[in-house]
């Protein structure tokens, strides 16, 4: 779990924070709320919220539902029974922010473990995240923002267009993604980590796509890229396409489907519809992670 919905947990359940030792072994999540878990609650829940849950005004109620049937929680409570989910996604936050909470979570002393594997789920290369002038273990530690000029009511609108008009383009998000995987590379070098990478739902994130908008000229740049931890489930570009390849919507998967699944009344089998996986989602995801993890010896 993420440090402030711990919190929360302890206090709705009177439980306490896991305690990591040198036999510990530890699956750790880094995303957004595809990795968070948002969208991962019952049919029996959706009924009760008439086939809709905002992931802006999540009940508080519905937190530990949420986290418990996230893709880390499946995939350890499925499969890896002896591992401890570790679930350090944070909704809305992209890629910076993400590797960051690796070592902005001091209470959770994840470096005392004997065995990690971090999963690093990636959020939209378009995301870029500024530390929280206002940092405290009760607040989010990043502030996210991307391109969205047609958002009239952003908050932050002046900072919002400034972003659009004079940093962001192409070159620079797939810059930004692969420094943010080079540091994920390198802290799980230096602590004997394993290391898998998936796209959440962003298409972009292929060696053919940085060589297209980087340039041919830095491919040496591009080729020290870990692309040997990168996971493309079943052939797909990220876990999205996946999800709705077995929706029958593959044809969606470059950005369509966010129009689409917003108008339905109700979940499907595999995506609900504020446009995440269903519980039914996360847990393919969990499979496809788990053998992926044993196709690589890491368990």
């Amino acid at each position: 779990m993420h440090i402030l919905d711990i919190l929360n947990y302890i206090k709705m359940h009177n439980k306490k924070l896991p305690i990591i030792t040198k036999d510990s072994k530890l699956i750790i999540g880094l995303g957004d709320s595809f990795t968070q878990g948002v969208g991962s609650w019952s049919t029996e829940t959706y009924k009760q919220y008439n086939g809709f849950i905002d992931p802006l005004k999540i009940p508080p109620e519905l937190q530990l539902e949420m986290y418990e049937y996230s893709w880390v929680s499946q995939l350890c409570n499925n499969h890896l029974t002896d591992y401890t989910p570790v679930n350090l996604g944070v909704m809305g936050k992209g890629n910076r922010a993400s590797v960051k909470e690796l070592y902005l979570n001091p209470k959770i002393n994840l470096y005392a473990a004997k065995q990690v594997t971090v999963i690093y789920m990636l959020s939209g290369i378009e995301r870029f995240d500024f530390i929280n002038k206002e940092f405290s273990d009760h607040t989010s530690h990043f502030f996210a923002m991307w391109p969205n000029p047609w958002d009239k009511n952003t908050t932050n609108k002046q900072l919002w267009e400034a972003y659009a008009r004079d940093i962001w383009n192409e070159k620079f998000v797939c810059l930004e993604a692969l420094l943010n995987i080079r540091e994920a590379e390198m802290i799980c070098k230096a602590n004997g980590w394993n290391l898998i990478i998936a796209s959440a739902f962003d298409q972009r994130l292929t060696k053919e796509r940085f060589i297209k908008e980087i340039g041919i000229e830095h491919t040496s740049l591009i080729d020290s890229m870990p692309w040997d931890k990168f996971l493309y489930p079943q052939g797909c570009k990220s876990f999205m396409q996946l999800l709705l390849r077995y929706d029958g919507r593959e044809h969606m998967a470059d950005g369509e489907f966010y129009e689409y699944y917003s108008t339905l009344k109700f979940p499907t089998e595999y995506i609900t519809t504020c446009m995440h996986p269903s519980r039914e989602g996360y847990r393919i995801m969990a499979e496809e992670l788990y053998m992926h993890m044993k196709g690589h010896n890491y368990v």
